[in-house]
């Protein structure tokens, strides 16, 4: 009897670990989950700190704006404004479409705020960008580009679907 006893308690002692383990991994997988959640924030106020600060806007509206000078026709591009605003837009472009290359931003808030930035501004510096590269024996700025691949295409799906609304709460509706 006393050793059908220590069974049953044993299998009741197994129970309650196994029911606490699980809890605990529940528990565990949720904490993560809400910290992967406070994580994509930071990375996301970060980019759009990067992206909405006066300098680059004042170089996007620029580059956006402006005749740009011919790709070659700087001569000293370290002191020359033109040269420097034109960098300071893709180099923004490029980080940007390298956080959504390697998932470490989700890509549809980047992309419904800025997609027109991103065309207007690939397709005014895109000589520039070539001419850098072949200067650069290289691939340069490609993440840009690609972003700018991405833009067209969300635009092309943004195009045939209504725009975006925010969702109305019941006291809006009234």
């Amino acid at each position: 009897m006393a050793h059908e006893t220590w069974n049953v308690v044993i299998a009741a002692s197994t129970l309650v670990g196994t029911v606490v383990v699980s809890v605990t991994a529940i528990l565990a997988y949720l904490q993560l989950k809400e910290m992967t959640a406070a994580r994509w924030v930071e990375a996301i106020s970060k980019v759009f700190d990067m992206l909405i600060n006066d300098e680059i806007s004042k170089a996007r509206r620029y580059v956006r704006t402006k005749d740009l000078p011919p790709p070659g026709t700087i001569e000293d591009e370290i002191t020359n404004e033109d040269y420097q605003r034109m960098y300071k837009v893709w180099t923004s472009f490029d980080n940007l479409g390298i956080m959504i290359a390697f998932n470490m931003l989700p890509e549809h808030l980047p992309l419904e705020m800025f997609h027109t930035q991103v065309i207007e501004c690939w397709e005014k510096l895109e000589p520039q960008i070539h001419f850098e590269r072949q200067r650069r024996k290289g691939w340069y700025a490609h993440f840009f580009e690609d972003l700018y691949i991405l833009c067209i295409e969300y635009r092309t799906k943004r195009q045939n679907n209504p725009p975006l609304k925010l969702r109305k709460t019941k006291e809006h509706e009234s």
